[in-house]
This record gives structure tokens, sequence and C-alpha cells, in this order.
């Protein structure tokens, strides 16, 4: 890119030692990962990350044990955003935008599952091609800029349906609430002191009954 754009980098870390949450990360609404592809000619949007099968050493040498992100993890873990619907919004950028299923079980959809699994699914993968005479930084800065803004706008609707299934069910509970601690009607409360009360009659009127 030139001199004169501005590249934001954004990072926050994980639980550690006794502190079980982490605001660094949870402040977070969204973690946006970028890799590359060397064999596309496009942009790859990644739905989801794999947790098994990581066979393939990186470049200190190194493999996740058991060949897995976390252990006793999912399966997979398919990210909140849905790609294909970013993908079909997009259509008419500078560089073609598709969608995968499958980042390569390498260092991307290693960090990709555990930015999943740590950020309750609020995460994104991005593979982009080689840079070129005609994939230049600008055309691809350009479009990740529209790509991040669409996928903060799912978000933010993500959140707002769940704002508003937790005001419903604290609405709900509130009701139940009123009605558990509500007093009984006037008219379902025995009224005694209004009833006529039995007292033992004198001897001499007792032989006329």
């Amino acid at each position: 890119m030139d001199s004169s754009s501005q590249l934001v980098l954004l990072t926050g870390f994980g639980p550690f030692r006794q502190y079980v949450t982490n605001p660094s990360w949870t402040a977070v609404q969204l973690a946006v990962h970028v890799g590359v592809a060397t064999a596309s000619k496009v942009i790859i949007l990644e739905q989801l990350a794999k947790n098994n099968g990581y066979k393939d050493r990186d470049v200190s040498g190194v493999c996740p044990v058991g060949h897995c992100c976390v252990e006793g993890g999912p399966e997979k873990i398919e990210s909140l955003i849905n790609m294909r619907a970013i993908c079909k919004k997009l259509s008419g950028t500078d560089i073609g935008i598709i969608y995968s299923r499958d980042a390569g079980r390498y260092l991307c959809d290693y960090a990709y599952y555990l930015s999943l699994h740590h950020g309750n699914r609020k995460a994104a993968f991005i593979h982009i091609p080689q840079l070129n005479d005609g994939i230049t930084a600008e055309i691809i800065g350009k479009t990740l800029q529209l790509i991040v803004q669409e996928m903060l706008g799912q978000v933010e609707t993500a959140l707002h349906c769940e704002r508003a299934v937790l005001v419903k069910v604290s609405g709900e509970g509130m009701a139940n609430h009123r009605a558990d601690t509500q007093l009984p009607h006037p008219h379902h409360i025995e009224d005694k002191t209004h009833q006529p009360h039995s007292l033992p009659l004198p001897a001499e009127h007792q032989n006329h009954l």
C-alpha cells in the first residue's frame, strides 16, 4: 500500500493463569485473520475450521500434539459470519470473492479454530492471493475493508437479536415473579370479623330448646 494508507491491527489475548476471562479478548466483537493462498487468484472467505488432521509441521518443525487443535473439542466450528452471503453481496468488486469450507488444516486452519473456540464463534479467516500486476495491495486492501464492514454488520445484527431475546426472557421472568407474589383477591380472603359467634346459653333458657 502507499504511504498515505492507514493500517489498523487489533489484537487480544485469551485466558491465562488465574484470569479466566480476559477483557482484551471479550471486548473485541470480531477477530479477523488473514492468510495467503498461494495457488488462488481470488479472495477466499473461510466458513469454518476443523479440529483434527494436522500432520504437517510448521517452519520450526513443530506439529500439534495429537494432530488436533483442542483435545476433546468439536470436530468443526463454524463462524458466526455468513460467508456465502458476503460473497453474493460483494460480487461486483475488483477481485473475485468466494467462500470455502476447508481452510487447509495447516497454520491458518489451526489459528482459526482456536479463535472460533475461544471467541464464541466471533471470528473470521480470509485467504488472499499473492500479489501480481493484476492483483495489487491497494485492490486487496480496499476489498478487505468492504468485507470486514459487512462482517461487522452481521455481528451487530446478531448482537441486537441476542439483546432482544435477553430483554424478552427478562420481561417474562419479571411477569412470572409478579404473578407468583400477587396478593389474593379480597373476595378470596376469609373475613371472620362479621361472622356470628355461638355463645353458651344461660341455664334458665336451655329448657326452651
